[in-house]
């Protein structure tokens, strides 16, 4: 009977574990801002921070000619400042080197009700040096929970002109087009921004 009750109760807490790891109610984890039209700022602090904002791409059929999962905010200087869309938690910050040109970045996940946003902190270098002092350039760690515009941290310049911050939004695991979950202000600010008046998604 011990032995029965052990092992039910073993199960019920792989469920409890599953659960709260991957979440239920239709990807409604997280705690903070649910996600909804409307319902993230930018994450840039100051438009005149920002060069130009590169589209998302479902496909490579698209006129920007590839895939592209996500927003690029290439910033006018050194050091600006970029901030939480949403209020939530910090649930993943790291420090790696790309695959594909070898260069160092830093991603910091905020994760909220309906799903998460991933930041790609990108100096666009290959220099660990660079990638290093894009990682000391975060100001939050994981476990924080952080607020609604609040300063997560700044993107460390490497390559003069190339330097950015890849922001992608997910729900169920799978990125989305964002554009229509910004604020009027928002979405305003960061179409001011795209090259040529270029979509925000394709």
């Amino acid at each position: 009977m011990n032995q029965e009750y052990r092992m039910k109760t073993t199960i019920l807490f792989v469920i409890l574990g599953t659960l709260a790891l991957y979440g239920c109610g239709g990807g409604n984890s997280g705690t903070g801002t649910q996600l909804t039209a409307g319902s993230l700022v930018a994450p840039h602090v100051n438009q005149a921070d920002i060069d130009y904002v590169g589209s998302y791409s479902e496909s490579a059929g698209t006129p920007l000619g590839r895939i592209h999962n996500g927003l690029d905010f290439r910033t006018t200087g050194q050091r600006k400042p970029f901030r939480a869309v949403a209020t939530g938690s910090i649930t993943k910050i790291l420090l790696w080197k790309t695959n594909t040109f070898g260069n160092w970045q830093v991603n910091v996940r905020l994760t909220f009700k309906g799903g998460f946003a991933e930041y790609a902190f990108e100096p666009m270098t290959t220099a660990k040096s660079d990638g290093q002092a894009q990682h000391s350039s975060i100001l939050v760690s994981e476990g924080d929970t952080v607020t609604q515009g609040q300063v997560i941290g700044y993107l460390h310049k490497g390559h003069p002109s190339h330097t950015h911050v890849h922001l992608g939004l997910y729900v169920d695991g799978n990125t989305i087009c964002p554009a229509k979950y910004f604020n009027d202000a928002a979405r305003a600010s960061i179409q001011s921004l795209t090259r040529g008046g270029a979509p925000l998604c394709y």
